[in-house]
């Protein structure tokens, strides 16, 4: 857990070496898929607070908040405000229904459009929602 938060830092360090190195024509978008365990591990704080440090407005982080994690609900060991932490950090953050799929095209076309900072989007979703029991 949280290992992708620091992976998907590092491509998007990357991306911006090689488009610096090579041209436009390396330049594109890291976008991640995150979750409620790996967002309250230690070294994705780390990797959150160097993405908005170096303004990395290439990285497109959606994070699955269900409120549920390996072992038990997320109140049970945490009550910090996510959204709050990241914009201290430096990234764009917008909250949706992760559940809706046009709530989740406008989040994408705001990240698109952000020039200058990682952006996060928090889907607020339901585990399973849809599923045949």
């Amino acid at each position: 857990l949280g290992q992708g938060h620091t992976m998907a830092v590092g491509a998007a360090i990357a991306e911006k070496f090689l488009k610096e190195r090579f041209g436009e024509w390396m330049s594109h978008d890291i976008y991640t898929f995150i979750s409620d365990g790996g967002i309250q591990e230690e070294i994705s704080q780390g990797a959150g607070r160097i993405a908005g440090y170096l303004g990395l407005n290439n990285l497109i982080m959606f994070y699955d908040s269900n409120d549920i994690q390996l072992s038990t609900t997320t109140d049970e060991v945490t009550v910090e405000d996510t959204a709050k932490k990241y914009e201290a950090w430096g990234w764009a953050v917008m909250t949706i229904d992760g559940n809706n799929a046009d709530e989740i095209r406008k989040a994408l076309e705001a990240a698109k459009a952000e020039t200058e900072k990682p952006f996060l989007i928090i889907g607020k979703t339901i585990m399973g929602k849809g599923a045949v029991a």
